[in-house]
Formats: structure tokens, C-alpha cells, sequence
């Protein structure tokens, strides 16, 4: 499994943890998940943590995403936090995959 793999398994997985979370709790369904709420918010910081501190271990060139880059005339890169997609130039400005339209983690030429 390569490092961008791994950091895709894991931002999917907050992804999916999140849509739980804001889904399966009183405000926006049956509230099937009111009994666990306080475990899914710790796992969900787990992954979070897990994300960050793998990130931190990689070549920040290696996680580049250049099909980005032409449309921003700067340099992009995954995020350094698993709430964030792309981190912009020198100054690390957000922009998300819906601004994009594209989803790093869902590209699997990108990961591998």
C-alpha cells in the first residue's frame, strides 16, 4: 500500500464516520446513534490524529497534486488535516473538492 493510499483509506473513513455522525444522530434522522454518539466522536478524533501524524512522517512533494496546479497556477497538495482536500501555494490556502471537483481520494491513478 503506497503512503497517498493509506492517507485515502483514512480520509474516507472520516468521511464515512462524519456522514454517520451528523446522520445517525437527533438532528437530522432517528437519533439511531444517540447511545454511541460520545464513541463516534472519539473515533472519529482517532482518525483525525492518525491522519495527521502520518502525514507529518511524508515528503510533502510526494503528496504535490498536479492536475490541480494548472487551474490554481500554484502549487497544491493534500491537506495536512483529514477536514481539509487541498492546501494552495506558499501560504497554504484552503480549497475543498467540491470547489474542484475532483476527489484525490477517489482517483485511484493519483494514490497509486
Amino acid at each position: 500500500m503506497t503512503d497517498k493510499e493509506i492517507l485515502a483509506e483514512l480520509k474516507k473513513s472520516y468521511e464515512y464516520l462524519q456522514d454517520i455522525r451528523e446522520n445517525g444522530c437527533f438532528d437530522h434522522c432517528n437519533g439511531q446513534m444517540a447511545n454511541n454518539l460520545d464513541l463516534l466522536d472519539l473515533t472519529i478524533s482517532n482518525v483525525a490524529t492518525i491522519y495527521y501524524d502520518f502525514y507529518e512522517t511524508l515528503d510533502k512533494e510526494e503528496l504535490r497534486v498536479p492536475i490541480l496546479e494548472r487551474k490554481f497556477n500554484d502549487k497544491v497538495y493534500i491537506a495536512r488535516n483529514v477536514d481539509g482536500d487541498y492546501e494552495v501555494g506558499n501560504k497554504l490556502n484552503s480549497i475543498t473538492c467540491g470547489d474542484t471537483d475532483y476527489y484525490w481520494y477517489e482517483d485511484n491513478d493519483f494514490i497509486e
